[in-house]
């Protein structure tokens, strides 16, 4: 018997006898036994055919790998490993999963957040493919690290590996540390742009990270640049403040000003009943947040009737008031 059923069976002991034993405690004695133990036969086996070129058995080997030093080791020579989906096939909003893709990445994605340190490593890879298959899986995994390999990612030469780093750094929005890796080095970069493709997609993730301390920066951005950047930087601007203004920094200036001290929860209420189409378009986005993520029901459409606007915007009204948001 292997080191972790050992210690699975001492547990199941300890419960019998009546100590409390917990999941989590197991699990971190368990996981800390297989990745210590030498690999069994079949799990060796796994590892050898999981770059075979019969593709079932290669997949089935992706299913049998453990977090071990071996498995993860073996796995950075090959990857990102045979490729059954053309990416370039698709957009980034509708890859197929990412456990088709091939038994390598499949693998990886099931040893979970485990496979952190080794993707983070390949953020930097040369590769085209490694780099875009790194920040693919880090958008699906759930890992502490990565956030200034991400954002460094945000700036790559594939426009899909762009995209997906953006995905990725929104969902970790709410980590540890995001404010100074993430949004004060891209706030940075938008002030002092090393080329016009940094200054847009800092701009462009700014805006969808409705970073408020951007504003300012974005509207000096907007006196910088012409053409699509500063569509993008103006697009930005109405995204985090929900203003139909135009792009020019005059009349950003203006308005902030005796904007500044005001919440954004203010501006999201005023948006829902905007005149403007494209304002109540884009606060959507916060209606559809604030639903999943308080449980709320508001109802609201961009393109209701105003009465029906007015209602949803009262009831959020309500919702904020009750929640000291204004």
């Amino acid at each position: 018997a292997s080191l972790a059923d050992a210690l699975e069976a001492g547990t199941e002991n300890m419960k019998a006898e009546g100590v409390a034993v917990s999941d989590d405690a197991f699990a971190t004695r368990v996981m800390s036994a297989i990745k210590t133990e030498p690999l069994s036969a079949a799990q060796k086996k796994a590892l050898e055919v999981i770059d075979s070129r019969d593709l079932r058995a290669s997949m089935d080997a992706a299913e049998k790998l453990i977090p071990h030093p071996e498995v993860f080791k073996h796995l950075e020579s090959l990857f990102p490993g045979r490729l059954y989906v053309d990416r370039y096939q698709w957009t980034p909003q509708k890859f197929p999963p990412a456990e088709r893709h091939g038994p390598v990445i499949k693998a990886l994605l099931l040893l979970g957040e485990d496979a952190g340190p080794l993707l983070e490593k390949m953020l930097d890879h040369t590769g085209l493919d490694h780099r875009f298959y790194a920040t693919f899986l880090l958008e699906h995994l759930e890992t502490e690290g990565a956030l200034e390999g991400l954002r460094e990612r945000i700036f790559d030469r594939d426009l899909q590996t762009r995209a997906l780093a953006m995905r990725a750094l929104i969902k970790r929005s709410e980590a540890a540390g995001f404010t100074d890796h993430v949004l004060s080095p891209l706030r940075e970069e938008l002030r002092h742009p090393t080329d016009e493709l940094h200054a847009e997609q800092a701009g462009e993730f700014l805006g969808l990270a409705k970073d408020i301390h951007s504003i300012e920066p974005l509207i000096e951005a907007l006196d910088m640049h012409r053409g699509k950047v500063q569509r993008t930087l103006h697009e930005s601007l109405q995204r985090i403040t929900l203003q139909p203004l135009p792009a020019a920094s005059i009349a950003w200036r203006t308005w902030y000003l005796g904007a500044r001290q005001e919440t954004r929860a203010t501006w999201v209420l005023r948006a829902l009943n905007s005149p403007n189409d494209h304002i109540r378009a884009l606060v959507v986005e916060d209606v559809e947040k604030l639903e999943a993520n308080h449980k709320l029901v508001l109802g609201y459409h961009p393109d209701q009737p105003a009465r029906l606007r007015a209602r949803a915007q009262q009831q959020l009204r309500e919702w904020y008031s009750q929640h000291n948001k204004l």
